[in-house]
């Protein structure tokens, strides 16, 4: 052992003295490496680190900062579709107001011929506006209208009856008044149909799904889950399929071949029936009942023209005025309304256009549905009921003249007259849209204090001021490809 001892502490003492001795000629250079801390070191990551981390947060910030203007887009968006929905249900209602105020301050007359004849403007009225189904605000506002006609319609026929008992009028006046009455019934009823179908679709396909729920208890409990459930699909399919079926055939009864002979024949005597030239009245349609009206009511459109053209006598061209104007005299419902700038010039017109009451005018009607229409007409049809709609056309203006710049030149006041004459008509004619042609009719219309807000463009179509009705510019449909049809008509459909 004490061998050992010696051996390993004469093995540390040579060692040591090596160490020694190796520090002594070669100082450090031999000597085991150590890594050093670098206090600076520690500092640099911790701030690298902070960096990262305010660069996170930085982009996290910039994130929420975006999402949160994102948002804020969107909610001025609603905000601002909001607004112009409420200005156009404002727009709307101060016009079905006006329409109201109207009917409402025109005094009842107390003779049997202003009667009838309040009784004739009335009934075009009440035809021309229609009952809509529905509980949206839009279609409340549109059937106060239809509600005060109706109203006024009655009085003015409880008057007559009153006044001439044995008046000849008195039966059709109160066809037409049952009728409507009967329509707004019909419509109503259809409406709360649906409604009823589609709750109790609900209820009873709940219910079946809660007794399937149990079915694993009893094959009895099954039984009855399924015939629940069939029952609920028979509802569905009564809302889906024999409703609309219902609806159809209830306009359908409504539906009559007749002659237009017979419509003009209607409230006027034998005697001046017979004057009817049978050339110009014996087109027979096969459409809807109801579908013309009158746009002319008391000869409304032929005074005023009658009024312009006396007017301007002196102002404008004398031989532009010895033409006498031409406008459109029916309505069309339900119809895509195609407006061109004015009626060309053409002397053989003043025979193949009817001559208005009052002479003074000449005046031609729909060539809806007419198979004798015109090609470009025919054209129009077409692309209407592309479009799931009916046709009707007007011009801006009445005068009749090639010259269009020559014709836009000469009085301001002239034009403005007859554009106040249109928009008049195409309120009560209440197309479901507007198209019109040419440049001539947007620089016309166009404008911040025109029929069309250049501000009032939305989802694809202008407004017309003071209505809903949307409105285009475009080119004449008879020009197009087919392809620019079908865009134009999808558009027309958005709308």
């Amino acid at each position: 052992m004490a061998s050992t001892f010696g051996k390993a502490f004469s093995r540390e003492i040579g060692k040591n003295l090596g160490k020694a001795a190796s520090n002594l000629i070669f100082g450090d250079s031999w000597s085991t490496p150590y890594r050093r801390v670098d206090p600076s070191l520690k500092e640099r990551r911790e701030a690298r680190a902070a960096l990262d981390r305010a660069r996170t947060e930085q982009i996290e910030a910039d994130r929420r900062i975006q999402e949160e203007r994102l948002r804020l887009e969107q909610v001025a968006l609603q905000s601002e579709i909001e607004i112009k929905r409420q200005q156009q249900l404002a727009a709307l209602d101060s016009s079905v107001q006006s329409s109201i105020n109207t009917i409402l301050s025109s005094r009842i007359p107390s003779d049997k011929n202003g009667l009838v004849e309040e009784l004739r403007v009335l009934s075009a009225r009440m035809k021309a506006t229609r009952f809509e189904r529905g509980k949206s605000e839009e279609t409340k506002i549109k059937n106060k209208e239809v509600e005060v006609l109706i109203e006024r319609f009655r009085q003015c026929l409880e008057e007559l009856m009153f006044v001439s008992p044995d008046d000849r009028h008195i039966p059709d006046f109160g066809k037409n008044l049952v009728k409507k009455q009967t329509e707004i019934k019909r419509k109503k009823g259809l409406s709360h149909l649906g409604t009823a179908a589609l709750i109790v679709f609900y209820i009873v396909f709940i219910g079946g799904i809660i007794c399937f729920s149990f079915a694993e208890e009893s094959e009895a409990v099954a039984q009855i889950s399924f015939a629940i459930i069939a029952v609920a699909i028979a509802v569905l399919l009564v809302w889906l399929i024999v409703l609309p079926i219902t609806i159809a055939v209830s306009r359908a009864k409504g539906q009559k071949k007749y002659s237009v002979k017979e419509e003009l024949k209607n409230g006027t005597s034998p005697e001046e029936a017979k004057h009817i030239e049978p050339q110009k009245t014996e087109q027979i349609i096969d459409e809807e009942e109801d579908v013309f009206f009158d746009l002319n009511p008391g000869n409304r459109i032929g005074k005023t023209l009658a009024r312009i053209w006396s007017k301007y006598r002196g102002v404008v061209d004398a031989q532009l005025l010895e033409r006498r104007p031409i406008f459109a005299a029916d309505g069309v419902e339900d119809a895509i309304l195609f407006v061109g700038v004015n009626p060309s010039y053409d002397a053989r017109d003043d025979k193949r256009f009817i001559e208005n009451e009052d002479g003074q005018s000449l005046l031609y009607g729909s060539f809806f549905g007419r198979k004798d229409s015109p090609a470009y007409f025919m054209n129009l049809e077409r692309f209407a009921a592309q479009c799931g709609k009916r046709y009707a056309h007007m011009n801006l203006l009445y005068a009749r003249e090639n010259d269009r710049d020559y014709l836009l030149k000469i009085s301001p006041d002239f034009i403005r007259e007859q554009l106040e004459l249109t928009y008049e008509t195409i309120v009560l004619l209440k197309p479901v849209a507007i198209v019109f042609f040419t440049t001539y009719c947007r620089n016309l219309i166009f404008g911040a204090d025109r029929w069309v807000d250049p501000m009032s463009f939305f989802d694809g179509h202008y407004t017309l001021r003071g209505t809903t009705i949307p409105v285009f510019f475009s080119e004449d449909v008879n020009g197009m490809d087919a392809r620019s049809r079908n865009a134009f008509a999808s558009q027309i459909i958005r709308a």
